[in-house]
């Protein structure tokens, strides 16, 4: 799946009921629990892609998945700062994790 591809479907699984209420409900504590959460499940999804292509989207990941989800009295929760930043951990884990070299034995 080409990651373009990938964020839309993202992008319109969150406007479904179960998935919005999910990683957006209406107490602030747990809304921005349910961010971060986000924002580590998606990254082992980007981790499968070219550093470039990833670099290019990251940035309107936060406008796209948090704000536009966030338009109600509860708000945004999480900045984006710290949004990304646990996206990239979760990026390089995963990075790591799918492309990590056998070690050798002995």
């Amino acid at each position: 799946m080409q990651l373009s591809e990938y964020i839309t479907q993202m992008r319109e699984a969150l406007k479904t009921p179960g998935a919005h209420f999910f990683y957006f409900p209406n107490v602030a504590d747990k809304r921005k629990d349910r961010n971060m959460r986000l924002a580590r499940e998606i990254g082992p999804a980007l981790a499968l892609h070219p550093t470039d292509q990833i670099e290019s989207v990251i940035q309107s990941l936060y406008g796209m998945f948090i704000v536009a989800n966030s338009l109600d009295r509860t708000g945004v929760q999480v900045n984006a700062k710290e949004w990304l930043e646990e996206m990239r951990r979760s990026i390089a884990y995963y990075s790591s994790a799918w492309y990590k070299k056998p070690s050798s034995p002995g």
